[in-house]
Parts: C-alpha cells; structure tokens; sequence
C-alpha cells in the first residue's frame, strides 16, 4: 500500500507539472525538429518529408501509461535562389494521454523557417511557429473522496463527488520563434562521412494558458520556456564513420532539462544504408541508449530511457520507450543550406 501511495503523489505532481509547463518531453528531441526550434522547419535534403513518433512510460507500473503520439510534416514552399534561401512550412500534430480518466492533452502547430547563406561556411536561419491545444478528463472511471460508502466500506460511483464547477476541458494557446546558425567546412558531405558541421540554435516558446484548469477558466498565465541546443558533425571518411555529438539545455520557470551525448554513425558508401548507435545523458534523471538506421527514403530511430534518479527508490521500472520514423518523400534532392 504504502508503494502505490507513492506512486499516486510522484504521478500527480508529474501530470501537474506537465499541465503547467505545456513541456514535449522527447528523449530523441533531435528527431523532432519542429518541437525544438521553428528554424528548424524544412532543414533536410529533399522537397517533403512526414515523420511519426510514440512514446510510453510508466508501463511497468501503471495499467494506463502515460503515452504521446505525434506527427509532424514539412516542405519546402520556395527553392533556394543564388540571393535568397528556401522558404519552409511545416506542421505538428501531438496527443497525450494517461490514466484511467484518459487525462488527453493534443496539440496543433504550424511552423515556418527560412534560411539564408552569409557565405561558403556560414549559414543563418529563422522562424516562427503558432499553436493550439485542448486538455480533456473523463471523469468517469475516477473516484473521489465524497463516494466513499461507509457502510459497504467501497467506493459507490452513484454518490455525487460534490466537486463544484469542475469541467472536462479547457484550450491553451502558444507562439514561438527560433533562430539557428551553421558552419560548415568547404569540403562538409553528410552522405560521405566527410568534413565538419556546426549547428548552434536558440528557441523561444511563450504560452497562454487558463490560471486554475478544470475548475475556474478565467485569466491566463503567460508561461515563457526557452531552449539552447547544439549539434555537431565529425567526419571520419577514411573509417566510413561520423560522430555527431548533441547537447540540449531547456528552461521553464524555476525547472530546467540537460541533456547530452553522441551518436555514432556507420555508412559503407553515399548509396548505402546509415546505422547509428548512440547513447545520451538527461541531468540527473536518465541514460538513453539509441539505435537508428537510414535506408532508402526511411529513418528509423529507437530509444529507451534507463531511469537513473531517485524515483526508482520508490517505484522502479520508471522507464520509457520511445520510437520514431521517418519518410522523405522527395524524388529529387532538393538540398538543406545546413
């Protein structure tokens, strides 16, 4: 008894936490680009690619664990020019949900980014973002402290839970704007394992959102969250290797996210399949191996977050399996500046 009184406080203040901070917590964040900076919109070789992701956690020890499925989409709307950059819009589709009330979050976003050459190794890019979301509760399958029976010594789902004013949904707004700068070294070939990249970006996300939930709608909080992330690549062209190291940090309000590490990448020829294994640290909280491959228009990209904080004092198996693909759509190569 005494481990799933924990278990309900550690999972209340986690669905707390993720109601006030509107926060994509996705440990393959460099798989999901238009989550982690709008500049980010339309950076790939090719003219249209979709993406799907999904997430679980908490299934070792909960009926109904806490999963997030996700969709995002991007194109490119203008071709790069000798004067300008391309023109990128993308779009992203989110649904949480958790539970035995099927606690849902979704979420709606539409992106655009643009990009521009400043010389041979220098590359800048922007964009914006706006979305909207909703938040939904079925209060059917919960039970409240007023339908306790004393007499059957069980819950009766008959007795009112006399909860004034409570709602099943409430609507959240936000924007969003990035920028990113790349640099490159003049004989850079992703395809080849060949030269040196440097991407550097900076996001800013502000939502709008009810002050009290389910119970009072009115007024709004502002909520600002901001995110620095950096990612490189070291071209190994003799080994057919690449390093591509990574570290994110995020900030929201009074919490903030660290996460680093690198992926290894193996690629026998510019026409054959990429295999990449990698491994990431989340600051106190996770190691996350990752297997990934690229093949034909595909990309494949597998994770498991391997808890490491305090939590597993009181619950263990606080895992997380993530999976991600991808699919270019592109019978041309339309190339990324970056």
């Amino acid at each position: 008894m005494k481990k799933y009184i924990s278990l309900s406080i550690i999972l209340f203040f986690y669905l707390s936490v993720s109601v006030k901070a509107q926060d994509y917590h996705f440990s393959q964040y460099y798989n999901t680009p238009l989550l982690l900076n709008p500049a980010l919109t339309g950076i790939f070789e090719g003219e249209a690619r979709a993406g799907v992701y999904y997430r679980n956690q908490w299934a070792a020890v909960m009926s109904n664990p806490y999963e997030t499925f996700g969709l995002e989409a991007e194109m490119k709307v203008a071709e790069a020019t000798e004067k300008r950059g391309p023109l990128n819009i993308g779009i992203a589709l989110l649904r949480d949900q958790a539970g035995a009330s099927k606690f849902t979050f979704t979420n709606a976003i539409l992106s655009f980014g643009y990009q521009q050459k400043l010389n041979p190794q220098h590359f800048l890019g922007a964009g914006i973002q706006a979305g909207m979301g909703q938040y939904n509760i079925n209060y059917a399958n919960l039970f409240w402290g007023n339908q306790y029976n004393a007499a059957t010594n069980a819950f009766d789902a008959g007795l009112s839970s006399l909860e004034p004013n409570i709602q099943n949904k409430f609507s959240h707004y936000n924007v969003s704007a990035g920028i990113i700068h790349s640099f490159r070294t003049s004989n850079y070939k992703r395809t080849n394992n060949d030269g040196i990249r440097i991407n550097t970006g900076l996001s800013l996300y502000q939502q709008f959102m009810p002050k009290t939930s389910f119970y009072d709608n009115s007024g709004s909080d502002i909520l600002l969250k901001y995110c620095i992330h950096t990612e490189g690549f070291i071209g190994l062209q003799p080994y057919k290797l690449a390093i591509i190291p990574r570290i994110m940090y995020a900030g929201y309000n009074a919490t903030s996210q660290l996460v680093l590490g690198a992926t290894l990448s193996y690629k026998a020829t510019k026409e054959s399949a990429a295999f990449n294994l990698g491994c990431y640290y989340r600051m106190n909280d996770a190691v996350v191996p990752y297997v990934g491959l690229e093949f034909s228009k595909f990309q494949l990209g597998i994770s498991y977050d391997s808890n490491i904080s305090d939590i597993n004092k009181y619950v263990p198996q606080t895992n997380a399996l993530e999976i991600n693909i991808v699919y270019n759509f592109s019978n041309k190569v339309s190339k990324s500046l970056f």
